[in-house]
């Protein structure tokens, strides 16, 4: 993705740009910002709605020995401007203490203010990095979007699902997720 700014081409931050940043302090650990396709992007500050529904989501997925859950953690995915840091991430059982994760086993981005970005922009990067899925919650909408069957351009699935029923992720060993006591107190 080329950006310009008049007529002079902008160069956009790779990964290792950034990771090499972070490490020499230059950008602080304790940021609030997120690379995607080479722009820093300033992340907003989280509502006690948004904070529930993702703690909500890392306890149904939490099932320990089988997967890792991350939350608003690091993956990288093939596009090496971005590392984005999707609010759950379930990854595969492993030793991430040196590297993060290269893709995922599912996804979820949970949505009040950033729902553009979390539908339109995200989801290709975790396609072409072959994550099997990617959930938006959108708190609005009391409803969960999903992506699935993903492709190098981008998930050739998408399903509308709630304010009640279960989805059922799958790649991740875990009881369906009950849509309404996800949602439950929103209305």
């Amino acid at each position: 993705m080329a950006f310009v700014l008049g007529d002079s081409p902008i160069h956009p931050l790779t990964a290792d740009e950034v990771m090499r940043m972070l490490d020499a302090g230059i950008i602080p650990k304790d940021n609030r910002f997120e690379l995607l396709h080479g722009m820093l992007t300033e992340k907003a500050v989280k509502g006690p709605d948004h904070c529930e529904l993702k703690s909500r989501l890392a306890e149904w997925l939490w099932n320990p020995g089988s997967h890792r859950v991350r939350i608003e953690g690091v993956i990288r995915v093939a596009d090496d401007t971005s590392l984005p840091e999707p609010d759950i991430a379930v990854v595969e059982r492993a030793d991430h203490l040196h590297e993060h994760p290269y893709g995922a086993l599912l996804v979820a981005e949970v949505a009040k203010t950033s729902l553009k970005t979390d539908t339109q922009i995200k989801p290709p990067l975790y396609a072409e990095a072959g994550i099997p899925e990617c959930w938006v919650v959108d708190i609005k909408a009391g409803r969960v979007r999903v992506f699935r069957d993903p492709t190098p351009d981008g998930y050739a699935t998408y399903t509308t699902h709630g304010p009640t029923g279960t989805l059922q992720p799958l790649e991740v060993d875990v009881e369906p997720l009950d849509l309404a006591a996800l949602f439950d107190g929103l209305r």
